[in-house]
């Protein structure tokens, strides 16, 4: 057993760490991490964070080969899993892997659960203009294109190699997590091409505000195709929005953003399926959800968004249009296939 008020594992001001192994970093078997923050640190499993080095421009970098967490066993941390800031940048070369980044098989855990907190959180600093355009009139559609597109941000605090299958974070073997939010990009550049999340059969996740959340200019690069941003086959609870991009950030998904299979359950109260604000984008070349495996996948979304929606697409979502929005066509940044498989969807999605 570890108690610990601190990181775990923490490197900072240009500092750098180097695994070579294709294990996890971090691995407990029949063991238990007990984290609680201080008033003056939330604390990470992985902290990277800050600029040093004589000249005092080089950044803290960690890479690693393998996964940065095994768990089969207990974790109950207050504080982050990953913490990327200031310049901090993880590289994982995991090529090839069908591990998680984190893995959590079993036992009742407790994650980021301060509130404002979430088990990922990367924040960059430095952006740029973009190819990417709201196409909301016509007019703000040249003005756009003159000046470059959407301005947003081009440093990367963590990046895995396009050719692992593991996701992000996987749940198995009756995994139980409680969490205030899974992932909060900041002002940063993400390229994905595993889901953020899988919930495998028998697992639970529940979190207490929104599950992914992309603020100031951040940019999310999804290519998971069928396999969902969120891949659910256990239940997921979220109190809040499942994906919520504002800020002028940017959210581009290949394939379908959600993926719910063999009986899973997905919950969202109190917000909707995307929530779109502040000026960007989102644009899905898949479905808004896909059902496929065994009976029983469900949807079902809970919120008093909807004050005064249109019906979208084949299955007549509501979309609350405010401040100007115009209803979406096949050229705007929504899903143009809802939904696909077999499930059932109550109260479709909110998007405003």
């Amino acid at each position: 057993m570890l108690n610990t008020n601190q990181d775990v594992v923490g490197v900072f001001n240009g500092g750098t760490l180097i695994s070579t192994t294709t294990s996890p970093l971090i691995s407990l078997n029949n063991a238990t991490i007990n984290q609680t923050a201080t008033s003056g640190s939330v604390g990470a499993l992985l902290n990277v964070n800050g600029f040093g080095g004589p000249s005092g421009t080089t950044p803290a970098t960690v890479t690693m080969n393998g996964p940065l967490l095994s768990v089969a066993s207990t974790l109950n941390f207050q504080g982050r899993l990953v913490h990327a800031i200031n310049g901090g940048t993880i590289t994982v070369n995991d090529a090839g892997q069908a591990a998680a980044f984190v893995s959590l098989s079993g036992g009742t855990h407790s994650i980021a659960t301060l509130a404002g907190n979430q088990m990922f959180k990367l924040q960059g600093a430095a952006t740029a203009a973009s190819n990417i355009v709201t196409p909301d009139t016509f007019d703000s559609l040249i003005i756009q294109l003159i000046a470059g597109g959407l301005t947003l941000a081009t440093d990367q605090p963590l990046r895995r190699s396009a050719a692992a299958t593991g996701a992000y974070e996987e749940l198995s073997n009756a995994a139980t997590v409680t969490t205030q939010q899974v992932l909060l990009l900041d002002k940063a550049l993400l390229n994905a091409s595993q889901p953020l999340l899988k919930a495998n059969s028998g697992t639970s996740l529940t979190t207490t505000s929104d599950a992914i959340s992309l603020i100031n200019q951040a940019r999310l690069n999804a290519n998971t195709g069928i396999n969902g941003l969120i891949q659910v086959g256990g239940t997921l609870n979220i109190a809040g929005h499942a994906v919520s991009v504002s800020g002028g950030s940017a959210l581009l998904v290949t394939g379908d953003l959600f993926s719910i299979a063999n009986a899973g359950k997905f919950n969202i109260t109190n917000g909707g399926a995307l929530f779109v604000s502040g000026g960007s984008i989102v644009n899905i070349t898949g479905a808004l959800v896909n059902f496929s495996g065994t009976s029983g996948n469900l949807l079902k979304i809970t919120n008093n968004l909807c004050t005064n929606c249109v019906p979208f697409g084949d299955f007549s979502i509501p979309v609350e249009l405010r401040n100007g929005a115009v209803a979406p066509t096949s050229r705007s940044p929504c899903p143009r296939t809802p939904s696909r498989g077999a499930g059932s969807a109550r109260s479709p999605s909110r998007i405003r």
